[in-house]
């Protein structure tokens, strides 16, 4: 965005430039050419003579010409910084890399691209998935890492949307909560660790990591809400910090299947979730679309209903959204192979 600005600046300035000039400056060169004159040879040996008498060391000596062009470029390039002060303001003209992002915490993003919040309490609440949204959001595709340190109480909702480029996260155990779409589309995510004390996860915190294969999730979480892992195709593996009993225990809202059908490895070193479609059954589904039921015994029975979402009043229609606990509802598959038993 900054680096828009400035082309955008620069060229009004050269158009303004261009119509305050006079349309007589273009042909000065043409007009002040001087008339041939005669030379004479004792013209060139006076001349001669007087390099010849001139000492070895020279003198620069400013014409009015010069004077009057150098006099010429400094007004243009005044007149160039007073349009681009007027436009954009005097702060624009160097790309912001620090800066505050709450009442008493900080930001700043080096040049190897990790972005560090510092100092005590709350992160601002800003309007997120916007241009208007977090301080940091026009240099978001140059942020690696971040770093959220010790006395920062929460991960505001949008604070990192768009960093298609982090991969790596580290979360001090000082957050409690981290907000709605906090890390959406942060596409080159493989895994992250949250904080020990973090109770709550919004919703569609994590949504669309497409290359997040495992989470580490304390057992101090108590809600993860809608869509929070919505789209994370390549999530294989949780790490909870508690038992298998105090996970059941989570408020985990809908569209996050593709957490809940992870491998889930709990404090006790029992594991959990996965594929599983029945007692003794569990579901895979390839690159190619083939959805297979493998094991033994009876596939459980799955519920559905529709529930209304919204009214368009300009079309007169009601639209509903249909919730179903069938495991694989949402995937693309051409196929389908039950096994044997």
């Amino acid at each position: 965005m900054e680096k828009i600005k400035k082309i955008t600046a620069l060229f009004l300035s050269l158009a303004l430039l261009l119509a305050l000039l006079p349309s007589t400056a273009w042909a000065t060169e043409a007009e002040e050419l001087p008339e041939e004159t005669a030379v004479t040879e004792d013209a060139a040996e006076e001349t001669d003579e007087a390099q010849e008498t001139a000492p070895e060391s020279s003198v620069s000596v400013e014409t009015e010409d010069d004077a009057a062009s150098q006099t010429e470029e400094a007004d243009e390039e005044t007149l160039a910084e007073s349009i681009y002060s007027a436009l954009f303001g005097t702060a624009t003209i160097a790309e912001t890399s620090s800066g505050s992002c709450g009442e008493n915490l900080t930001w700043e993003l080096d040049d190897s691209g990790t972005l560090t919040i510092s100092g005590t309490g709350a992160m601002e609440e800003w309007e997120y998935y916007s241009e208007s949204g977090s301080p940091w959001y026009d240099c978001s595709s140059d942020i690696k890492s971040v770093v959220i340190e010790e006395g920062v109480t929460n991960i505001s909702s949008g604070a990192f949307e768009d960093c298609y480029n982090l991969i790596s996260v580290t979360i001090a155990n000082s957050v409690t909560s981290i907000g709605e779409q906090a890390f959406l589309y942060c596409e080159s995510l493989t895994s992250i660790t949250i904080g020990n004390s973090v109770t709550s996860i919004g919703g569609y915190a994590f949504c669309c990591c497409t290359s997040l294969s495992s989470v580490t999730i304390p057992a101090s979480v108590t809600s993860i809400g809608e869509g929070a892992f919505d789209s994370c195709d390549f999530l294989e593996m949780v790490y909870y910090g508690g038992t298998q009993s105090d996970w059941s225990a989570i408020s985990i809202g809908s569209y996050n299947d593709y957490l809940t059908q992870a491998i889930i490895y709990f404090a006790d070193g029992t594991t959990g979730g996965g594929k599983v479609c029945g007692d003794n059954l569990t579901w895979s589904l390839d690159d190619d679309g083939t959805l297979t039921i493998s094991g033994t015994g009876a596939m459980w029975d799955f519920s559905y209903d529709s529930v209304e979402d919204y009214y368009d009043e300009e079309t007169d229609e009601t639209y509903y959204t249909l919730e179903t606990d069938i495991p694989w509802y949402g995937r693309y598959f051409t196929s389908v192979v039950i096994e044997d038993g």
